[in-house]
C-alpha cells in the first residue's frame, strides 16, 4: 500500500523522518516554467527545499537524513516561485517539529510549553511545587508571587492551550477531536 501524499504543507512532523507534499497552484504551474522553493528556519533548524514537477503539481521531498538533526520545537517555513526575475511568496507558516524518539538520549519528556506551565501551576496550586516550579515566569510574574486568582484564572487559559494541543494531536492521528463540557461549580 502506498501512503497517500499530503497536498498542504506540513504543520507537524518528527525529525529523521521523510517529508513530503504536493502544493498545486493555478497561476504559477511547473508545467509553464516555475519553480517552488521552501526555506526551513527557526529553532535552530535551516533547509532549502526544492520541489519537482509531478503531473502538473509541485512535489516537496525533504529526505530523513536532512530533518534527522532537526531540533525540536517551532520553526517556520516560507514557499516562493519563481520564474526568471519574477519572484512571489506563496506560502508562510510555522510548523512543529517534534523529536525523534529513536535517537532521544537521556530523560525525555514530551510535554509541551504549555503543558509544563499548566502542571507547575497545578503543582503549586496544591502546594507541592518545587523550586523550578515556583520560580517558572508566566506574563512577567512568578508563579509564587501571583495569587490564587491569578493562578486560577493562569490554569484555565493553560487548560484550553493543552485541550487544543491534544485536539490538534487526535486529528493528526485520525482521530476526531473531544469535546470538553465544562462544568462550574459557585
Amino acid at each position: 500500500m502506498t501512503a497517500t501524499i499530503p497536498t498542504i504543507e506540513p504543520q507537524y512532523a518528527k525529525a529523521g523522518d521523510t517529508w513530503t507534499w504536493t502544493k498545486s497552484l493555478t497561476d504559477y504551474s511547473p508545467d509553464d516554467g516555475w519553480a517552488l522553493t521552501y526555506y526551513l528556519k527557526g529553532n535552530g533548524n535551516s533547509a532549502t527545499i526544492t520541489t519537482t514537477n509531478s503531473g502538473g503539481l509541485f512535489l516537496a521531498t525533504i529526505a530523513a537524513a536532512t530533518t534527522a538533526p532537526f531540533v525540536a520545537g517551532t520553526s517556520y517555513l516560507d514557499g516562493y516561485v519563481s520564474k526568471g526575475t519574477e519572484r512571489f511568496n506563496v506560502y508562510s507558516g510555522s510548523i512543529t517539529i517534534a523529536q525523534n524518539l529513536a535517537t532521544a538520549t537521556g530523560t525525555y519528556n514530551g510535554s509541551s510549553a504549555a503543558q509544563t506551565i499548566l502542571s507547575a501551576i497545578d503543582a503549586v496550586l496544591a502546594q507541592k511545587a518545587t523550586e523550578d516550579q515556583k520560580v517558572l515566569q508566566h506574563d512577567n510574574l512568578r508563579l509564587e508571587q501571583m495569587t490564587w486568582d491569578e493562578l486560577i484564572k493562569a490554569r484555565n487559559y493553560w487548560q484550553n492551550i493543552v485541550n487544543q494541543e491534544k485536539s490538534a494531536e487526535a486529528v493528526r492521528n485520525g482521530k476526531s477531536p473531544k469535546s470538553l463540557i465544562k462544568i462550574g461549580f459557585r
